[in-house]
């Protein structure tokens, strides 16, 4: 099976079975969480995005996704709150700007390496130098109509069967561009499901769940 066949493999049943997987998943504080960021992210008061409440829920969020796991000696770690904020806040004026683009935008690609790269390569999500699964995760709770979560365990191993890198990169530069690229490859799911009827605006985290339950129910 090559993407494009996996595309049209998907329909509303597998959508559901997809989300409601990752809400038995996902409960608890990796949830909860979750569904605070997005909530705030959406919110119509613009003083409620990126406000002190938001950040922290994502700064929260980081750890009950699985980051910064204590008692062991690993880099996925989130640093500092006053630096990981700041490396937010700094953007606040351009996020704005970008609330409102989606991921079944014409012009995605543009949005993607005019603005977010730019974002993406600031960000500090991560002490660790592979900030790939960490910047995408905090991209998604800031901008969940425009950017979908990327990790090892699904996101890299799924495409990784259509020919693209299961591994990520050493230097930044080369994180955005892979960013970029699947960003783009999961653009082409979401269009799709958005085709078959789904109507919520959550569609770069549906395809996250399309991908993670794919992933899983096959063993890969």
């Amino acid at each position: 099976m090559n993407l494009s066949e996996f595309i049209k493999s998907v329909d509303m049943k597998f959508v559901n079975m997809a989300n409601q997987s990752f809400k038995e998943q996902s409960s608890g504080p990796s949830l909860y969480f979750h569904q605070k960021c997005i909530k705030l992210a959406l919110s119509k008061n613009s003083k409620e995005f990126l406000s002190k409440e938001h950040v922290e829920s994502i700064y929260a969020v980081l750890p009950a996704w699985g980051m910064h796991r204590m008692g062991r000696d690993v880099m996925a770690k989130v640093p500092d709150f006053k630096i990981f904020s700041r490396s937010i806040l700094k953007h606040r004026g351009l996020f704005l700007r970008l609330r409102d683009k989606k991921i079944t935008d014409n012009n995605l690609e543009c949005v993607l390496k005019k603005d977010i790269l730019k974002i993406f390569k600031e960000l500090q999500g991560s002490i660790s130098e592979a900030k790939l699964v960490a910047n995408s995760k905090v991209l998604t709770h800031i901008l969940p109509r425009l950017v979908a979560p990327i990790d090892r365990a699904h996101t890299l191993k799924f495409f990784g069967q259509f020919g693209f890198s299961k591994s990520i990169p050493s230097m930044l530069d080369r994180q955005g561009e892979q960013f970029v690229d699947l960003t783009l490859e999961m653009a082409s799911i979401a269009k799709h499901v958005k085709k078959i009827g789904y109507k919520h605006p959550d569609l770069p985290k549906v395809t996250d769940n399309l991908i993670i339950y794919y992933v899983v129910s096959k063993g890969l």
